[in-house]
């Protein structure tokens, strides 16, 4: 009877361990799987960069305007906001 306690036991004990080991691998897997996605987002943006610089770079002057003039709207309203705060005496 004891004998059968003792196996009991031992079978409750690799149980545990066997489920602590799958969700470890568990774990592992997903974050494999996220770095993975990471890196592809990062490689993706890295390329869209390099092909917009060789394109800026093929078009030299007219690029720089373009981008100036993309960024004007932005730079125009932070403008704005920061004059709405002053207070007119």
């Amino acid at each position: 009877m004891m004998d059968a306690f003792k196996l009991c036991f031992s079978c409750i004990r690799v149980k545990r361990v066997l489920i602590a080991q799958a969700e470890a691998e568990k774990i592992k897997k997903i974050g494999e799987a996220e770095a993975c996605s990471i890196e592809a987002v990062g490689k993706a943006e890295a390329e869209k960069m390099r092909l917009k610089a060789e394109a800026y770079q093929q078009y030299g002057d007219a690029a720089k305007t373009a981008l100036v003039l993309e960024a004007l709207p932005k730079v125009k309203q932070r403008d704005v906001l920061q004059l709405s705060k002053v207070q007119l005496l």
